[in-house]
Formats: C-alpha cells, sequence, structure tokens
C-alpha cells in the first residue's frame, strides 16, 4: 500500500516537471517571434514623416474636437436662455391670471368687516 502511493507520487512528480519542460520550451521558442515582430514595428514607425503624419493628424483630430465642444456648449447655452426665458413668461402669466381672479380677501378687507373687542 505504502509502495503504490510513492510511486504515484513519484509519476505526479515526474509528469509535473515534463509539463513544466515543455510549457518553458514553447514560451522560448514563441519569445523570438515576439522581438522579431517587436524589432519590425520600431523600424517600420521610426520614419520621421510618419511620426509628422501623426502628429498632424492627432492635431486635427484635437482642434476639430474643440470646435464641436465649443458649438455643443454654445447651443446649450442658447437652449438654457430659451428655457430660462419660457419658464419666466409662463410664470409671469400665471401670476396675472391668478392676481386678475384671485378672491382673496386682503388685509384691510378683513380689518373693515372685524369688530373690536370690547372690555
Amino acid at each position: 500500500m505504502a509502495d503504490d502511493r510513492r510511486k504515484k507520487i513519484f509519476l505526479m512528480r515526474i509528469s509535473i516537471a515534463v509539463f513544466m519542460v515543455l510549457l518553458f520550451s514553447v514560451w522560448v521558442f514563441n519569445l523570438k517571434n515576439v522581438w522579431v515582430g517587436e524589432q519590425r514595428f520600431s523600424s517600420a514607425t521610426n520614419n520621421d514623416t510618419s511620426w509628422q503624419n501623426l502628429k498632424a493628424d492627432l492635431s486635427q483630430i484635437l482642434t476639430d474636437t474643440k470646435s464641436q465642444l465649443k458649438e455643443i456648449e454654445r447651443i446649450r447655452a442658447e437652449k438654457k436662455k430659451g428655457e430660462a426665458t419660457a419658464l419666466v413668461n409662463s410664470l409671469l402669466s400665471e401670476v396675472g391670471e391668478l392676481s386678475a381672479t384671485s378672491s382673496i380677501a386682503t388685509g384691510t378687507d378683513l380689518l373693515a368687516t372685524t369688530t373690536p373687542p370690547t372690555n
């Protein structure tokens, strides 16, 4: 029984070691391809004209974005101004209607209708 357990543990350790060596070798072979790819990419993008083109494109995109943001801010400001004007106008019209049709007694009307207390 103890012999079988030792054999199983020994077989497991050997299989793990073989798997580790296999994984390490695949990683090393793939590493060469990664370095070659990075060298191709760096040599292709090292060209000054490509950097200048990239810089010009980025500047143009930022300029366009800034102008579009300013346009959006202008439209929002106009919309808020229009909404505020409409709100004030509706409030004024409601106040005008309430004051024209108000039947609430004022303070002077109440004083005239009440009798003073007698001592």
